[in-house]
């Protein structure tokens, strides 16, 4: 058994550019890629969530999208040794999909067919919609001070959500503290 971190994108792994559909303006987030690192040694899976509105709007169609997320790949996790796998909504948020996050939709499948291999799950994002999605995957959402997290952490909103998840500066550090978390759990006496 381990643990299965779902990760917001934009904002979170790589830069927050707004409606990227270009592989080529790809940038990793500092830090990212050593996360990986921990996170192969540990032995904890990756995934990733996203919202990709641009594609409901028409700014762009799915093939950019999974070109984007190819990018990422490549230049995250190249062996596919944690990263695993993407997911997206391609709705716009006037539209009524269960896949949008906070709404699980895009994530159900996938969690139902692989929640006997999981212990443990969390939510890593740098918005409210990422620390929702983990309230109501019933995981341990962690917000990130990357991207839009520092205007998450400031919102009205947040005073909500924050006495039911965590706050690390940026993704690395968010890996941090879920593998130092999961090795506690292992440790007899220590929860």
């Amino acid at each position: 058994m381990t643990a299965l971190i779902i990760a917001d994108r934009d904002g979170t792994l790589i830069e927050d550019s707004h409606y990227l559909s270009t592989p080529r303006l790809v940038s990793v987030i500092p830090g990212v890629v050593e996360a990986i690192k921990l996170l192969e040694y540990a032995g904890i899976d990756l995934i990733v969530a996203t919202n990709q509105s641009g594609v409901g709007r028409g700014f762009f169609d799915e093939a950019c999208v999974d070109a984007v997320n190819r990018r990422c790949q490549s230049l995250i996790d190249p062996g596919r040794k944690v990263l695993r796998h993407f997911f997206y909504c391609k709705h716009s948020p006037e539209s009524s999909c269960n896949c949008r996050k906070p709404l699980t939709g895009m994530l159900d499948k996938f969690l139902s067919q692989s929640k006997a291999n999981y212990n443990s799950l969390y939510v890593v994002g740098d918005r409210l919609c990422d620390l929702e999605l983990g309230r109501n995957l019933m995981a341990m959402p962690i917000l990130v001070l990357t991207g839009k997290g520092r205007e998450t952490l400031l919102s009205d909103r947040f005073i909500n959500i924050q006495h039911h998840c965590e706050v690390a500066e940026s993704f690395y550090n968010a890996v941090e503290l879920i593998v130092t978390n999961e090795q506690n759990q292992l440790i007899p006496g220590i929860s």
